[in-house]
């Protein structure tokens, strides 16, 4: 059990640690039994893990980044739980998680019952596990994370990134150069639309509003191509539904009414297609095409879980 004073001793009623034969309970780890039917059932199991570690083991990497409720890559379905713990302390072997071995002893941060590594020791133990696109959707949602302020500042970033021999400090500088306007991603799929734009060089701006000669409002856009009237957006499942796919039309005959395109982007342009969108986007931007960029692309997706390689 946790030795802090500053953590509550007392488990919740779902959870118990110690051997358990008992209908209608889990098993979270060796010696750690969740209630089947408990509510907030990934939160408690997290707490159960967290029960079988070494005392001043803190949850971290992806664990954390979902904890606070950062964006996440696709992932496999058999991810474990991370944490981090000072080198010599004590031994967990389980399965179910992979104990990260800092020198230093990882500092603390408690959301909730959980002890979490601080924001930007996350980001480094995600870049030891993730390529760079997938770390660049983690950063984005790290610096534009659930609430009315950032967990994380991107000079924060920046500084972390520069650590000389830190681990996850180049992954990290990768994650950063795919970045548009960091901080100002509305969601994980515009992360991964801006890295494809920052792959092939094309120029272009965040969530630029579009107005006309009046100063009106008419729309505002993911991403636009800098020089051009030209929007480049991602197209989700949520575009497709009934009232958002109405308000969209509208918002479409708004932009034709300006003199502005649309290219419409989903996640099999992204990721099948990415051919034939590169040339969409370089003619857009008036840009010679680049193949020797598209197979920089493929490269990044080959290492993201937006592949099954990746997921691998």
């Amino acid at each position: 059990m946790p030795t802090d004073p500053d953590l509550p001793v007392d488990l919740p009623p779902d959870l118990r640690v110690g051997r358990l034969r008992r209908a209608g309970w889990e098993r979270v780890t060796r010696g750690v039994h969740r209630r089947s039917d408990a509510e907030e059932a990934e939160l408690l199991d997290l707490r159960g893990c967290q029960e079988a570690l070494p005392d001043d083991a803190v949850l971290t990497g992806l664990t954390a980044a979902s904890a606070r409720g950062w964006w996440l890559p696709m992932l496999p379905e058999d991810v474990p739980v991370f944490a981090t713990t000072r080198v010599g302390s004590g031994q967990s072997r389980r399965p179910e998680v992979r104990l990260i071995r800092a020198v230093e002893a990882p500092t603390v941060d408690r959301v909730g019952d959980l002890r979490l590594a601080s924001p930007v020791r996350t980001l480094l133990d995600c870049g030891r596990l993730l390529g760079p696109l997938d770390l660049a959707v983690v950063l984005g949602g790290a610096l534009r994370p659930p609430g009315d302020a950032p967990a994380v500042t991107l000079a924060e970033v920046e500084a972390a990134a520069a650590r000389a021999g830190a681990r996850g400090a180049s992954r990290l500088r990768e994650a950063l150069a795919l970045l548009v306007d960091p901080g100002r991603a509305e969601s994980a799929p515009e992360v991964t639309l801006g890295a494809l734009c920052r792959t092939l060089r094309v120029p272009v701006v965040a969530q630029h509003e579009v107005r006309t000669a009046a100063g009106s409002f008419v729309a505002r856009g993911d991403l636009w191509v800098v020089g051009t009237r030209t929007l480049v957006e991602y197209d989700g499942a949520v575009h497709r539904e009934k009232e958002a796919y109405a308000d969209g039309l509208r918002r479409d005959r708004r932009l034709r009414s300006e003199d502005w395109g649309r290219i419409a982007v989903t996640r099999d342009d992204l990721v099948e297609r990415s051919q034939q969108l590169a040339r969409e986007l370089y003619e857009a931007a008036g840009l010679a095409h680049d193949q020797r960029r598209v197979l920089a692309w493929w490269r990044l997706l080959r290492t993201s879980g937006e592949t099954p390689a990746g997921r691998a």
